[in-house]
């Protein structure tokens, strides 16, 4: 069972009800995450491979839920290099920043 957490009528969060360590929590914040940067999209594709930001979203997101991976773990997952996954997370940490309008 899943906690839905909806923002004008969009999943905006998915939390597993009890607690759980599945992977759906992670893939479904990640997909939240990669609508949360949308109006970044253009600016951060036309600077970064796609497979960098991917998997600089899924590495922030499973952090921010509890995982631990590094980011050379992170690159190595999605086989692009670390220094270029390093980049697109810095871009990509200034809008999916935390706070009170969004928390996750």
């Amino acid at each position: 069972m899943h906690y839905i957490w909806c923002r004008d009528g969009q999943a905006a969060e998915v939390l597993p009800f009890p607690l759980g360590h599945d992977g759906l929590p992670v893939a479904a914040r990640a997909v939240a995450a990669w609508e949360g940067i949308a109006a970044h999209h253009e600016r951060l594709l036309s600077a970064h491979d796609v497979g960098s930001l991917a998997a600089a979203v899924n590495r922030l997101v499973a952090y921010r839920a509890g995982g631990r991976a590094t980011f050379a773990d992170a690159a190595g997952q999605f086989h692009v290099p670390e220094q270029d996954m390093r980049r697109a997370d810095r871009a990509v940490r200034v809008p999916l920043a935390l706070g009170p309008g969004q928390p996750w």
